[in-house]
C-alpha cells in the first residue's frame, strides 16, 4: 500500500514514475525525546506527550503501534485543529496494535512540517504495577523542500483538512455490567462535527452481548450479538459491511448483557471512525 501512485500516465500516453515518488519515505513517527519510552507508575498518568514533525518534511500518519508491559488507556490531541480524537480516553487495545497487527487509522492524518500531535496515556494495570510504553505511528514522510514545488502543491491540495480520526465511546467512557445483568449506555456525537463510523472494537473482563440503536433502528437485526461476533481489537477490528454517518448532536443507544452470571463486567466500547467538519 502507498500514499502515492508509483506510476503516472503522461499526456502523450507514455508511463513514467510519479514525480513525487522518490521524495517519499516510510518512517516511524515517534514521540519527542525523552518521551520515546514512557514509564508510568502504578495508576499513573502521563502529561500530554508531543510528536513534532521536523522542518524538512511533511508527515502522513497511517497506523498506530506500541509495546507495553501492562494495560493502559490513550487519548490524542491535535493542536492544529484544537481537537481531541475521542470523546473520552479509550482502551489502548481498541485503537493501537503492534508491528504485525497495527491499529490502522480510519483516516490518513497530515502533519505539516514543524507542527505536532500530542497524546496522553494512563496506567490501568491490575494489580497496580508500573507500565512501560513505547509508541510509534507508521507514517510516510514527504521531503517537500527537495521535491518539485508545483507537484507538492497539487498533492497537498488533494488532502482533506476537514476530516480526522475519531473514536466515539459511551458518554461516560468505560462502564460496568452487573453479574448476569444488563446496561444501557448512550454515545453523543459532538456538536461541531459529524462522525462516519467504520468499525467497532471492545475490551472487556467477560463476554457480553450488545446492540446499537440509531434513529430508532436496531443495527443488529432485532437481536443482541455476542462481542466475539461483532467487535474486534485494533489489530483485528470488526469492520462494518458499510460505514454509516451519525450526525452532530445525535445520540446512539448501546444496550449490553453480561454473559457471566458470577462476575461484573467492565467494558471498554469504541466505535472507530472519522470526524467530518463540513461547513466549518
Amino acid at each position: 500500500m502507498s500514499l502515492i501512485d508509483t506510476f503516472r500516465k503522461n499526456p502523450d500516453g507514455s508511463i513514467d514514475f510519479h514525480p513525487l515518488k522518490e521524495f517519499f519515505r516510510s518512517i516511524t513517527f515517534n514521540p519527542n525525546p525523552p518521551n520515546n519510552i514512557i514509564i508510568l507508575p502504578a495508576g499513573g498518568r502521563s502529561q500530554l506527550v508531543p510528536f513534532t514533525a521536523r522542518d524538512d518534511g511533511h508527515i502522513f500518519l497511517t497506523k498506530a503501534m506500541c509495546t507495553r508491559t501492562g494495560d493502559a488507556t490513550i487519548r490524542f490531541y491535535d493542536p492544529a485543529r484544537s481537537q481531541y480524537w475521542s470523546n473520552n480516553e479509550v482502551h489502548i487495545d481498541t485503537v493501537v496494535g503492534n508491528g504485525a497487527q497495527p491499529g490502522l487509522l480510519p483516516e490518513t492524518v497530515f502533519i505539516q512540517a514543524t507542527q505536532s500531535l500530542q497524546f496522553e496515556v494512563r496506567n490501568i494495570t491490575v494489580p497496580a504495577v508500573p507500565n512501560t510504553i513505547e509508541f510509534s505511528f507508521g507514517a510516510a514522510k514527504l521531503y517537500h523542500k527537495a521535491a518539485p514545488s508545483d507537484e507538492v502543491a497539487k498533492f497537498l491540495a488533494q488532502k482533506q483538512i476537514q476530516t480526522f480520526p475519531y473514536w466515539l465511546t459511551p458518554d461516560g467512557g468505560f462502564f460496568t455490567i452487573p453479574a448476569g445483568g444488563v446496561s444501557q449506555q448512550f454515545a453523543t456525537v459532538p456538536s461541531n462535527f459529524d462522525i462516519e463510523i467504520f468499525a467497532i472494537n471492545s475490551v472487556s473482563d467477560e463476554n457480553f452481548r450488545y446492540d446499537i440503536r440509531y434513529r430508532g433502528d436496531q443495527l443488529s437485526n432485532n437481536a443482541q450479538v455476542p462481542d466475539l461476533v461483532a467487535t474486534g481489537v485494533a489489530g483485528f477490528p470488526y469492520i462494518l459491511p458499510t460505514s454509516f454517518v451519525a450526525r452532530r448532536n445525535e445520540v446512539l443507544e448501546i444496550n449490553t448483557t453480561n454473559l457471566s452470571p458470577i462476575n461484573p463486567n467492565v467494558v471498554w466500547f469504541t466505535m472507530i471512525g472519522r470526524a467530518i467538519m463540513l461547513h466549518e
